[in-house]
């Protein structure tokens, strides 16, 4: 990369909101015959419904993410792309937690545009070196789901916009966790050593009569003090984190933190859960904020592993509303929408499939509203694990 290069590339993550940039550095590098630049174009062009550019991004993104990603490779599960460079991160590897290969993807260089951390199928502990890592200086969405995550929220220097906290993890449950390895790694190498299934995958084995001293049994794991803790420091931190002014969250919260002195500053609130008739009915009590109902209030996934997602955003503008739907509704009953507020004039339908675009359209239908059909959004600016093998 020529210097010229490489000064835009620091201006891109100075300015991750100038298109302009990015669009100056895309002609440089494919004047160069850097394949990169080629994808900062195509993406800028707001590919959404063009299947030949997107298959063409994914070509991209299939012959180029390894080298792209440097360590990050193999500290993710899955990624995403977005206007040339890595903006979302969701972490998971075979390393151990003790593994001195996490500091050196904690610290690798492709960071710096990444603005969603997804903890993927790490703990907080591992989660924790990158929500602080000076590397990530446009990092703007986390999650809070254990003691090691908060304290990472709590040190990050980052102005964190949205925290997703929809679950508690406690250190008990975490040791549990580690107890029921170990008892299972040992039950394996006791079968196995006796020419047994290793896995007993049949069940017709009868003579298995191992006993184990650390396997004692069920353990409660939920505390409900420690999770009260939990709350109560998470927004408390949050009341010291002055650009946090959206937050995912499951229902049961919601009566709480509206009570906080804080919440007047709250802009946008992604609410998990499933009750959709009970969060649309609270929309005028909750200020007209932006609201998005979602299954589950964590950040969304890199990858859509579950087709039945449901989706629904009431985003305010002026005197009236916009709702977005989007998602299979394979498992939400579409009658639930008759409860969109009154202010709804337009509907957005994101098409996943004609019959459940015309569910959708039978449900809301109604004077005065506008029911629209929008393609379905790109989601092949991705880099993830199947099977598994890591994509190329």
């Amino acid at each position: 990369m020529t210097d010229e290069a490489a000064t835009l590339v620091l201006e891109v993550i100075a300015r991750p909101d100038d298109d302009g940039v990015r669009a100056v550095l895309a002609d440089l590098l494919q004047a160069a015959g850097d394949p990169r630049g080629e994808l900062i174009s195509l993406q800028l062009l707001a590919s959404r419904g063009n299947r030949d550019r997107d298959n063409r991004i994914q070509e991209l993104l299939d012959t180029h993410a390894k080298s792209w990603l440097g360590w990050l490779r193999d500290a993710a599960i899955a990624c995403r792309f977005d206007r040339g460079f890595l903006s979302r991160l969701a972490l998971g590897s075979a390393w151990a937690s003790d593994d001195v290969r996490w500091d050196d993807a904690a610290r690798d260089g492709a960071l710096a545009t990444v603005e969603d951390l997804l903890p993927g199928s790490e703990r907080g502990a591992i989660y924790r070196k990158f929500v602080t890592s000076p590397a990530m200086p446009n990092l703007r969405r986390v999650a809070v789901y254990d003691t090691a995550s908060l304290d990472a929220l709590a040190k990050s220097t980052a102005a964190i916009e949205h925290v997703a906290c929809d679950s508690f993890t406690s250190d008990v449950a975490y040791a549990d966790e580690d107890r029921q390895e170990r008892v299972r790694g040992r039950h394996i190498a006791y079968r196995r050593a006796r020419g047994l299934d290793p896995y007993d995958l049949t069940g017709d084995d009868t003579d298995d009569e191992f006993e184990d001293a650390e396997d004692t049994g069920w353990i409660n794991t939920d505390d409900p003090i420690a999770r009260e803790t939990h709350y109560r420091q998470l927004w408390e931190v949050v009341a010291r984190k002055p650009w946090v002014t959206s937050l995912g969250i499951m229902l049961e919260q919601l009566d709480h933190i509206i009570r906080l002195p804080w919440f007047p500053r709250i802009e946008a609130l992604t609410i998990g859960g499933g009750q959709v008739r009970a969060c649309l009915s609270r929309w005028h009590a909750l200020g007209r904020r932006r609201m998005t109902l979602v299954p589950v209030s964590s950040l969304e996934p890199c990858e859509r592993r579950f087709p039945w997602d449901f989706k629904i955003e009431v985003i305010p503008r002026d005197r009236r509303a916009t709702a977005s739907i989007s998602g299979e509704w394979l498992i939400m009953p579409t009658s639930v929408l008759e409860a969109l507020p009154p202010e709804v004039d337009r509907i957005e339908v994101e098409r996943s499939s004609d019959v459940i675009a015309q569910r959708i359209r039978d449900a809301v239908a109604r004077p005065g509203v506008e029911v629209v059909e929008v393609p379905q959004r790109a989601n092949n600016f991705v880099w993830e694990i199947r099977d598994g093998v890591r994509s190329s």
